[in-house]
């Protein structure tokens, strides 16, 4: 036997190794899964690590196995193949451990990881109070009864612990689902899509206030979202997923400055696609674009020469009123702090090109403009593959 948590054991020794560092609270090693009838896999060898007091956020479209990945962690779905780690201890695997005629699997109940469905799932007939004592089990009534009573205060419902379901907002569901969750003490938070169902007016407050919880809690949090904002304001890191499998991990800031692929600069923030002629040390926009050419001077040993793609974002885009551009302004489109033109070289009258930037005062339809670029970072994509990606600025921490 040996110890899972004070008080638990698993029977023998675990097939695989543990993760070598001390503060990873759950890992994932080439997890699979693939649904009966399903001609395609839900999840496709997904590996991550989730580290102590983390924040993580599974980040892609509908689809992607995010949800799925989340269910074998938590024990909801048993994985066709690959390991989920819990604390040193492997909690699922496909392998066979010796002598035994099943693959290893450790019930829920007995993972020590907490989980806040999309609708929250509160039990309707149970007041706010009980819904957070469900979860509680082993403790003596007065020592029960002042857990529940101090997260209902952590989050913000010390009065409302009578209420049931119905008679509470989404916002305070939703806190009451967290209460829940925690109540257990677990290792880890696994939140699905947890604010969905909020008005955007209310979300972000409702999202700041429950990381603040979960940080003073210190519990490691693994995140599902299809929300590029969410991911990147709420997570210490990021791993974007498509079809099954995880593109990239990485601080948000290195997803949206050096993207491993076009498909995680597309997701992981608004973006153009400028074709461009990589030569002689120089990166010049085709198409007859009047824009200035890029210099890469010292990584031009490794950019090929040739045609490629330059990813590049609304705040490296200058659109300027002048009399002279070489360029017009057609219709525009606000996009929150952002506006979308589109742009008419004078040199190719049939070439508009659909610009986004930064709101500094609305151009009217007509206005002669001059367009520059102020790259931070200059990224190259040959198809999908990235063929470059490299900071222009000094000092940049993008890593």
């Amino acid at each position: 036997m040996i110890p899972v948590w004070p008080g638990e054991t698993v029977d023998e020794v675990l097939p695989g190794e543990a993760p070598v560092r001390d503060d990873v609270v759950v890992s994932v090693r080439g997890l699979a899964r693939r649904y009966p009838g399903s001609t395609v896999s839900a999840v496709a060898g997904v590996s991550f690590d989730l580290h102590a007091a983390e924040v993580l956020a599974l980040l892609g479209p509908s689809g992607c196995g995010k949800s799925t990945t989340l269910r074998l962690i938590a024990g909801f779905d048993r994985p066709d193949a690959g390991e989920v780690w819990i604390n040193g201890v492997c909690v699922a695997t496909s392998v066979r451990p010796l002598n035994e005629g099943t693959p290893r699997w450790v019930p829920p109940e007995h993972r020590r990881i907490g989980m806040v469905f999309q609708d929250y799932a509160l039990f309707p007939h149970l007041s706010a109070a009980e819904n957070v004592a469900f979860g509680i089990e082993g403790l003596p009534r007065p020592e029960r009864v002042s857990r529940v009573t101090r997260l209902l205060a952590t989050v913000g419902l010390a009065e409302l612990g009578d209420r049931y379901p119905h008679q509470l907002s989404g916002g305070q569901q939703q806190r009451v689902a967290l209460a829940r969750a925690l109540a257990p003490r677990p290792r880890a938070l696994l939140l699905d899509e947890p604010f969905n169902t909020l008005d955007a007016s209310l979300r972000g407050q409702v999202r700041r206030d429950l990381l603040d919880i979960l940080a003073n809690e210190g519990v490691s949090v693994l995140l599902v979202t299809h929300d590029q904002s969410e991911a990147f304001a709420c997570a210490s890191r990021v791993a974007v997923m498509r079809r099954g499998q995880v593109e990239q991990v990485g601080p948000p800031e290195t997803l949206y400055n050096r993207p491993a692929n076009r498909f995680v600069a597309g997701f992981g923030g608004d973006g153009l696609f400028m074709p461009v002629a990589v030569h002689s040390g120089r990166v010049e926009l085709t198409g007859g674009w009047p824009v200035p050419s890029v210099p890469v001077t010292d990584p031009a040993a490794w950019v090929q020469a040739g045609d490629a793609v330059m990813l590049v974002r609304p705040e490296e885009v200058i659109i300027d009123p002048d009399p002279r551009g070489e360029s017009v302004v057609g219709e525009g489109r606000p996009r929150g702090p952002d506006v979308e033109y589109d742009v008419r070289p004078r040199s190719a009258p049939h070439g508009n090109l659909v610009l986004r930037t930064r709101y500094q005062g609305w151009l009217a339809p007509g206005t002669p403009v001059r367009v520059d670029l102020a790259l931070r970072h200059l990224v190259l994509f040959a198809g999908e593959r990235t063929l470059a990606s490299l900071c222009l600025t000094v000092g940049c921490t993008c890593r």
